[in-house]
């Protein structure tokens, strides 16, 4: 049955799920269709045609910074988001280690820093890193803090299917430069495992740029799920 066809259910409701689902999940959740979430792609509404575009960075207009801490590589997406509330990703970095003693969280600050001069850096990086120390006495969040880095990050990592659902349907509002190619690989081949909606990370290769991308997005722009408690009476 279709959601829209429940007379209880308020305008104001409905509405709301339309804002918050992408296209896919509407028709899963709202329009009661079979469609399968669990096998294939995991950012199904990424669209090359649609969302691969040029992106000039605004150096007036502060920088987004989603960090994945992997221990090899270290992955960074960077954005900008516009008036209009549309997302501009204009860049991407992923360090590894040289097999020198190093601190990748600290090249990682500096390497944006230099290409990218900016009065405020908001950093979105995986919840994990407050604890994880790559070094003696600071931890990766300690490290970007001390770069300039304003931190904004939850207690909690998000759960997966919150993160993945967050960033499908941001792809229906941002635009990514061709020289993302690893968040552009990520977008095009990360699949589920079979089954499941997690994410089938046997590939080394892929995943992290995505992950980095996905705090951001589920800090900034997180699936808020409606309730009609919010609206009965």
């Amino acid at each position: 049955s279709n959601t829209e066809d429940n007379s209880r259910l308020p305008k104001e409701f409905i509405q709301s799920l339309k804002q918050n689902y992408d296209e896919k999940l509407i028709k899963a959740y709202m329009q009661g269709q079979f469609v399968n979430l669990q096998y294939g792609a995991t950012y199904y509404n990424f669209d090359r045609e649609k969302n691969v575009k040029n992106v000039f960075y605004d150096k007036t207009k502060p920088i987004y910074v989603g960090i994945d801490f992997n221990i090899d590589p270290l992955c960074a997406v960077l954005s900008q988001v516009q008036p209009n509330g549309k997302v501009h990703i204009f860049d991407e970095f992923k360090l590894r280690h040289t097999g020198e003693r190093q601190l990748l969280t600290e090249q990682m600050a500096l390497a944006i820093k230099d290409k990218y001069p900016n009065r405020l850096y908001y950093c979105y990086p995986d919840p994990a890193g407050k604890a994880r120390k790559t070094s003696a006495v600071d931890s990766d969040h300690d490290i970007l803090r001390q770069a300039g880095f304003v931190l904004r990050v939850k207690r909690q990592a998000p759960r997966v299917i919150d993160r993945v659902n967050a960033t499908n349907k941001l792809f229906d509002n941002c635009i990514i430069d061709p020289k993302c190619k690893n968040l552009i690989a990520d977008f095009e081949q990360v699949v589920n495992k079979e089954g499941t909606r997690d994410i089938d990370k046997s590939n080394a290769e892929l995943t992290h740029m995505s992950d980095a991308f996905g705090y951001f997005v589920d800090y900034e722009f997180p699936i808020r799920k409606p309730s009609t408690k919010t609206f009965m009476v």
